[in-house]
């Protein structure tokens, strides 16, 4: 996708092929990973008022997108932050098929079908605490293309 023209953001541009599928994508702080709008993990499991969405889509700035993972996207998503090509690629080869993916300066996010029997995120990390693999579902966020952090 190109740039959005100046004056809509990334979300205004993006956001409205989401939000016709009822997918809750939301706003996304400028070249951030932070959500704008308080309580928005709720529409994990809960309809998006129409007038929230009119209302996020008029939202000043170049905000970013991001999407809500849990039962009402479907999806979840395994963050990889790895480095090493080689590591990533033995993970990749070890894991199910993703329904999509996102390729970052360092590892990736791979999106699969949200599944209710896993309750919680987890993180697996090296011995010094560094996150390399995290699974995010219910109630989180991921950012989508073409956002900018």
């Amino acid at each position: 996708m190109t740039n959005p023209p100046i004056n809509m953001s990334i979300y205004a541009v993006t956001a409205p092929a989401y939000l016709k599928k009822n997918i809750p994508v939301i706003p996304l702080k400028e070249k951030s990973k932070i959500p704008v709008p308080d309580g928005w993990s709720g529409w994990a499991e809960h309809e998006l008022p129409a007038q929230v969405k009119k209302d996020w889509l008029s939202l000043p700035s170049n905000l970013n997108i991001g999407l809500v993972l849990g039962p009402k996207s479907g999806v979840s998503v395994l963050d990889i932050d790895i480095e090493d090509e080689s590591i990533v690629k033995m993970l990749i080869e070890r894991l199910p098929e993703s329904i999509w993916h996102r390729k970052g300066k360092k590892g990736m996010v791979l999106a699969y079908k949200f599944n209710p029997n896993i309750k919680k995120a987890f993180r697996l990390k090296d011995k010094s605490g560094k996150t390399l693999v995290e699974f995010l579902n219910n109630k989180l966020q991921v950012v989508l293309p073409p956002s900018v952090h």
